[in-house]
């Protein structure tokens, strides 16, 4: 059974459909403005606007002037635009977890140098949502809690171009609910043995173990595996 789709994807669609019908670096309106056109809750709203901001479709200036404004043509809106824009029945499952286990590494990599206390209290708390759903076998719910945890981390990199295509991935697998589908066993104990792979990488993150974290990585791809036996990414699995 496939997730419904995002809320703040949904925001961050509409957000770019305005930017998109209106000349660069005009103004868009006021937060309350939009999140009331879009009729969104204030969450759903801020991180609908975080996504389209991170995707490159907007910009946000703060101050008496201020508010949201179509963003500047560059490269990184046109690939924003792209993906926000795209068919979720156009890729395969197989190729978003191939794009998703790809960037995994540049994805850990930056929260490992950026994570702070306060985001691994957040991580934690992802854990616990999810260590509830795996109790009550609720898969959807699951799923809902690792896109979670992926999109905190997501949102600790610099880098915009990692923000937009990977977010875009997370997307694409949230709306098919295949996380899990793909991944194999779905009873307590098999939603169990994935959260345990979460906890095992919120400790490496908060004790900045790159080796450990990228052993989680490898043990945690699912559909295709470029990594060695001993954990270590292998170039030569990439064709």
């Amino acid at each position: 059974m496939a997730a419904q789709p995002s809320r703040a994807h949904e925001v961050a669609q509409a957000l770019a459909e305005r930017s998109r019908a209106a000349q660069p670096g005009e103004r868009l309106g006021q937060k309350a403005d939009l999140r009331d056109l879009v009729g969104a809750s204030i969450g759903s709203f801020n991180e609908g606007l975080k996504l389209a901001e991170a995707r490159g479709v907007v910009t946000v200036r703060r101050g008496p002037q201020g508010g949201i404004f179509a963003a500047e043509p560059t490269l990184l809106r046109t690939l924003g635009d792209e993906l926000l824009t795209m068919d979720v029945s156009d890729p395969s499952v197989r190729d978003a977890f191939r794009m998703r286990n790809s960037l995994d590494p540049l994805l850990i990599t930056d929260a490992l140098e950026h994570a702070t206390m306060s985001d691994i209290h957040t991580l934690r708390s992802f854990e616990r949502a999810m260590e509830l759903s795996a109790n009550s076998e609720d898969l959807n719910a699951f799923v809902a809690g690792m896109v979670d945890y992926q999109r905190h981390l997501l949102s600790l990199s610099p880098n915009a171009m990692l923000r937009s295509v990977l977010g875009t991935v997370l997307t694409f697998l949230e709306k098919e609910a295949t996380p899990l589908v793909a991944g194999g066993d779905q009873s307590r104990p098999g939603l169990q043995a994935r959260l345990a792979l979460f906890t095992r990488m919120t400790k490496a993150l908060e004790h900045r173990d790159l080796a450990a974290a990228y052993a989680v990585i490898a043990e945690a791809a699912i559909g295709w595996t470029p990594y060695r036996r001993d954990g270590s990414l292998d170039p030569g699995a990439a064709g």
